[in-house]
């Protein structure tokens, strides 16, 4: 097999999400104990989330018959980021 530059690009687009992944992970889950120790909740995001869950599954089978292009898709990622950090507080 031989390596070309795409297959050391891909490596590091894979090194690169999972390290923000972890980040995102870890900081959402200390932003939630320290939430929780002051007495905050997170009860009043429930419908919301569960409303902004079923959004993204509609608009994602939208997707399969009308495609967004390259714009749409990276708006509905940081969407999909942004709703799924939610999920873990």
């Amino acid at each position: 097999m031989k390596w070309g530059t795409n297959d050391f690009f891909l490596g590091r687009v894979v090194l690169l999400a999972g390290t923000l992944t972890s980040i995102v992970v870890i900081s959402s889950t200390l932003y939630t104990f320290w939430a929780a120790k002051n007495g905050w909740d997170f009860h009043f995001m429930g419908p919301f989330l569960f409303t902004s869950l079923l959004v993204l599954i509609a608009v994602a089978l939208i997707q399969v018959f009308m495609p967004m292009g390259k714009l749409g898709s990276t708006i509905y990622g940081g969407l999909e980021a942004i709703l799924f950090s939610a999920f873990i507080a």
